[in-house]
């Protein structure tokens, strides 16, 4: 996409990770409950803030609209 501050974790690199085991990720939204996180995620990072840790969210908003790069 263009975008040369992303794709590896080092210093001064954006941070986007996730947390997680396979073999615990299970989906919880149901028709009743369309918002219910799924299971298995133990930590997402965005832009090296913690998002969400043990199940839960966090009351950050650290994502951003990202853009590709314009290409000629």
């Amino acid at each position: 996409m263009g975008l040369p501050d992303r794709g590896t974790i080092k210093v001064g690199q954006w941070a986007d990770a996730v947390l997680f085991d396979p073999a615990s990720v299970r989906e919880r939204s149901t028709y009743v409950e369309p918002h219910a996180l799924a299971e298995g995620f133990d930590l997402v990072l965005v832009n090296g803030v913690v998002a969400r840790e043990n199940g839960r969210l966090q009351e950050t908003h650290a994502g951003m609209l990202i853009k590709p790069a314009a290409t000629e």
